[in-house]
């Protein structure tokens, strides 16, 4: 049997770590080593640690929280031709390894392996809404591409099982992201490999919305403004630092009159490309503006970046100085969803007069958090999206405008609030007797003195 070095470092979680640790050393596959790192924990966690006699660990307390220190610890001690990363406080299962080790004796191509994993509450039981979290299919690579770039990760962490070098390689560094640096890792693996998943749930991760053990990814407003700011630098990152070869088998698209056949038109190709993205993604404006000034005078065979993009694909100076003016909207965007986000936290929701039921026009993470604040008050009959991802959320229907079922006694709650006025008038032109009092912005809705005079 193939070894397996695992990590589990630990900070301050004395209530989990025994749980944790006794569902590695449980493993029904039994050639691994486990590294258990104590990162200057406050409480009693490394006399919980200490505890644990098993000659499969190896147990190290560091004078302070430390990741990069673990990592560097970590890959220097370990044996194993395979690395895989534990939480302090979650639960594998007993099998989780074995069936990863199988995996990988059938499918001599992989060389990372994850399983599907369940988010559940600090006493292990299911959380409404995200039990299918993790529920990723294998897919191959386009697929894989297409998924990220909807900026979907449903990877989880601890269910991870990859070659040592593909470990050192991506993991065994810090970046420059709190929220999802899990997620810049994935993309860059992908470059070099697939990636793959046992379908079944072999893990139990822990969430903790709130209090001394809060995750770093909990929806409060801080971590959801910093999420958006990592997501977009990630995305620039990853399309900047990107292969050629990459870049031309999954996203460029061969101009008529210039093949992508020099370095400088894949430079054009990712220009045009994140261009495309930030109509879709308008946070990702600001990475078209770095992008273009990064590379403007870059010359290559006497051709210069700037000129290059003119001649051959269309896009001007002036095309830019128009796309760059739009900058000024984004801002305004980002300040409305942030604004957003705090009503979400310090409204109550129990003092607002609420209507028998109502539908819902944007089903992104504010709708939805949104929605099930509100559901022990009234019934979300559904949600009206522009690009619904999905069929239904937690049992409602999401659908398009054109598939929505409204009537004149309905009452639209209308989440991106700074769209107001174009969405009132594309509800309004495709349901007639729609009147303006029917549609309300997310604002006026949670702000109490407002509410309490709407009659509905």
């Amino acid at each position: 049997m193939k070894k397996v070095s695992i990590v589990l470092p630990c900070y301050n979680h004395e209530k989990y770590i025994g749980e944790a640790i006794e569902s590695v050393l449980q493993q029904t596959y039994s050639n691994f080593e486990l590294f258990i790192f104590d990162n200057g924990s406050t409480d009693y966690s490394w006399n919980i640690i200490q505890k644990f006699v098993d000659p499969r660990t190896r147990k190290i307390r560091l004078n302070e929280n430390n990741l990069l220190e673990v990592k560097r610890q970590f890959i220097e001690m370990a044996s194993g031709e395979y690395f895989a990363i534990m939480h302090s406080d979650d639960i594998w299962m007993k099998e989780k390894l074995e069936k990863q080790m199988q995996f990988f004796d059938e499918n001599k191509e992989a060389r990372v392996c994850f399983t599907w994993s369940k988010y559940v509450d600090e006493y292990l039981n299911d959380i409404e809404g995200l039990e299918e979290f993790f529920y990723e299919h294998n897919k191959t690579e386009q697929e894989w591409w297409e998924t990220f770039l909807e900026r979907a990760n449903h990877l989880s962490c601890p269910s991870l099982v990859c070659e040592r070098n593909i470990y050192i390689e991506y993991f065994g560094k810090l970046y420059p992201y709190r929220q999802i640096a899990d997620f810049y890792c994935w993309m860059k693996i992908l470059e070099e490999t697939n990636l793959y998943i046992v379908e079944e749930v072999l893990v139990n991760q822990r969430v903790h919305h709130h209090g001394v053990n809060m995750n770093e990814s909990a929806h409060t407003t801080e971590n959801n403004s910093r999420e958006l700011l990592e997501l977009k630098y990630i995305m620039y990152k990853i399309f900047d630092e990107m292969k050629d070869r990459t870049f031309l088998k999954y996203f460029c698209r061969v101009n008529e009159r210039c093949p992508c056949s020099t370095h400088l038109d894949i430079l054009c190709q990712k220009f045009l490309f994140m261009v495309k993205r930030s109509q879709k993604f308008t946070y990702e404006c600001d990475n078209v503006i770095r992008y273009y000034n990064t590379y403007f005078d870059y010359e290559e065979n006497g051709h210069i970046f700037y000129q290059y993009l003119n001649d051959n694909y269309g896009f001007s100076r002036n095309d830019f100085f128009e796309y760059e003016g739009r900058e000024g909207d984004l801002v305004r965007k980002l300040k409305s969803r942030t604004l957003r986000w705090v009503s979400l936290e310090n409204t109550d929701f129990s003092t607002i007069k609420y209507p028998d039921s109502i539908s819902i026009y944007g089903c992104g993470q504010i709708g939805k958090i949104f929605s099930k604040k509100i559901r022990e008050f009234c019934h979300v009959e559904q949600f009206i999206d522009m690009r619904p991802q999905i069929g239904d959320y937690d049992g409602i229907p999401v659908v398009t405008l054109d598939m929505a079922k409204l009537d004149k006694k309905s009452v639209i709650v209308v989440i991106p609030s700074y769209d107001l006025t174009q969405i009132i008038g594309q509800i309004k032109e495709q349901f007639s007797y729609i009147s303006d009092n029917n549609i309300i912005g997310f604002e006026a809705f949670v702000e109490k003195g407002k509410i309490l005079d709407m009659k509905f």
